[in-house]
């Protein structure tokens, strides 16, 4: 009884801890990936939610190879972007969160990456929870058809 007692009076607090790391997860993918390399090319919201590890995993379907893109090439085209208007041109991205899950200090969030109504990358981040905050460690994608 006393262990029932226990878990019933813990989980509010379980839950509460989970909920708030799924909060500052998608609070760091909307700063540092959707404000930061996204829409407007910020330097520092790129740096506090990527970690300077992070790499874009690719997959080339023609030679069945896998390549990387690391965030120190990834982070200056994004900044050269906002800056030559290429962003605007494209118009604003918006992202959905069908999963977020969480164990522990380590995530990963599916992303679906639209601009306007068309549904253009699936992404899948990986992120681990450091001493000052969630970090985006790495990414695989899919790119949809354009139709």
């Amino acid at each position: 009884m006393k262990k029932l007692l226990l878990v019933l009076l813990l989980a509010p607090a379980a839950l509460w801890a989970q909920e708030s790391d799924r909060e500052a997860v998608i609070e760091t993918i909307n700063s540092a990936y959707l404000e930061g390399i996204t829409n407007e090319g910020d330097a520092s919201k790129i740096d506090a939610g990527f970690h300077t590890g992070f790499n874009i995993l690719g997959y080339n379907e023609n030679n069945d190879r896998v390549w990387e893109f690391p965030i120190y090439y990834w982070k200056p085209a994004a900044i050269e972007n906002a800056e030559d208007g290429s962003n605007e041109e494209r118009g604003p991205v918006r992202f959905e969160y069908p999963l977020v899950d969480i164990t522990g200090n380590a995530a990963i969030v599916k992303v679906e990456y639209f601009i306007g109504d068309r549904h253009v990358y699936s992404d899948y981040l990986s992120l681990y929870k450091f001493k000052d905050g969630w970090k985006i460690v790495s990414k695989i994608f899919y790119q949809h058809p354009e139709e």
